[in-house]
């Protein structure tokens, strides 16, 4: 039987098992918070998950109600609904064909006299062109909101992606580079704006008991997309109808808890002691592991630089390298299928980011139909890099 290669495995720090045996005490919030600060992110906030921690954002921004916010055309269309639920409008702005990321230049075509902010998605992991972002925020008076969902651990010049703009927010959920099953923070220079988010939060209540349950199931998924059961599960993804069916399903799933009265079920918006615990356990090593990633980034580039397209990194860069993103030429469908006969796992379409445009002939559609992301995780070794890339650039020329 040939090995499978999932596209993603979950990370569980040594002593994760344990401590949701015997419960989290109280100060896990808190124990993260710290650590995060530690990390350039000032006046910290963890949220029951990023999308909570944007709309915490927004609502105690101070900007009125009815703003518009610039936000990236490709990108987990999530957000959009989250930013509406806000009392905001959002407004989808073209990216760069290279970077996949919100394009300076059309953010600027997009400006009105109702522009309130910018959301500065840093997607997969990458540093967007964050500096002629914030160049443009502060000549328009505009507040810049870092979306570091993914980018957590991501610098550029050295400095923390997250820290450039007035205020920022990351995603701990199973799917990053830094997990904690589910959550996520928000930060930003304002000390003013961060402390009225935290008084919204705390006014809500003491966060949710995390329950268990949940750590079980990812630990359940884990072993699953780790078990040679797996393969079936990607033959079915291979199929547009049945891969259509499971996207539709958990976005309807994501898109209630993002609605208002989801929001207003779901209760304190603050994150669960324990999820902050297994959180902070994995910022222990965080950085061996993002070099890792960052190295089976670069076999990937080394093997199949004249297969696919990849992602351009801005100079000076050094990216968290949440997905390894290309652009395929071809039948994809037909790409991946005889991929996963041969055990490698890609992902495709909306499984990697939405096209929030729908525009015709625009940068973000041209992406968006050829985009496939490679096997990424703290758990891939090189050797399975290697096969993956080799898989991939003896399959694709196949391809029709």
């Amino acid at each position: 039987m040939i090995k499978t290669i999932p596209r993603r495995r979950i990370y569980f720090a040594p002593g994760a098992m344990g401590l949701v045996a015997r419960g989290a005490g109280a100060g896990g919030r808190r124990k993260l918070e710290g650590l995060i600060a530690g990390r350039g992110f000032k006046n910290p906030l963890a949220t029951v998950s990023g999308r909570a921690g944007l709309r915490l954002l927004l609502e105690t921004s101070g900007m009125p109600p009815g703003r518009e916010v610039l936000v990236p055309a490709y990108t987990f269309g999530m957000v959009y609904p989250a930013i509406a639920a806000s009392g905001f409008v959002p407004v989808a702005v073209d990216i760069a064909p290279e970077t996949f990321q919100i394009s300076p230049e059309a953010a600027r075509r997009a400006l009105t006299v109702k522009t309130g902010a910018v959301l500065a998605t840093h997607i997969f992991g990458e540093p967007c062109d964050i500096l002629e972002l914030e160049k443009m925020a502060r000549a328009s008076g505009l507040a810049l909101i870092e979306d570091c969902a993914q980018a957590f651990g991501a610098t550029l010049n050295g400095r923390p992606a997250g820290t450039f703009g007035d205020a920022g927010f990351i995603s701990l959920d199973k799917s990053k580079p830094l997990q904690g099953i589910q959550g996520g923070v928000i930060f930003g220079n304002d000390a003013e704006w961060l402390g009225r988010a935290r008084e919204r939060a705390e006014s809500a209540g003491p966060p949710e008991r995390a329950p268990r349950l949940k750590f079980a199931a990812a630990a359940v998924e884990d072993f699953a997309v780790g078990s040679p059961a797996w393969r079936a599960a990607m033959l079915l993804f291979g199929y547009e109808g049945t891969r259509r069916a499971i996207v539709s399903t958990y976005r309807r799933k994501e898109g209630a808890k993002t609605a208002p009265e989801g929001a207003r079920a779901a209760g304190s918006p603050l994150m669960p002691d324990l999820f902050a615990e297994l959180a902070a356990m994995n910022i222990e090593g965080l950085d061996a592991r993002l070099a890792r990633r960052r190295r089976i980034r670069d076999i990937y580039r080394e093997v199949l630089g004249g297969t696919l397209k990849f992602q351009r990194t801005a100079p000076g860069a050094e990216g968290s390298c949440h997905m390894a993103v290309a652009l395929a030429y071809g039948d994809i469908g037909k790409l991946r299928l005889r991929l996963a006969l041969r055990g490698v796992d890609v992902a495709a379409g909306d499984e990697i980011a939405d096209d929030c445009l729908k525009a015709p002939g625009s940068n973000v559609a041209a992406v968006f139909s050829r985009a496939m992301t490679l096997p990424m995780s703290d758990r891939i070794s090189e050797t399975d890099a290697l096969r993956a890339a080799r898989a991939v650039k003896e399959t694709a020329s196949r391809a029709d």
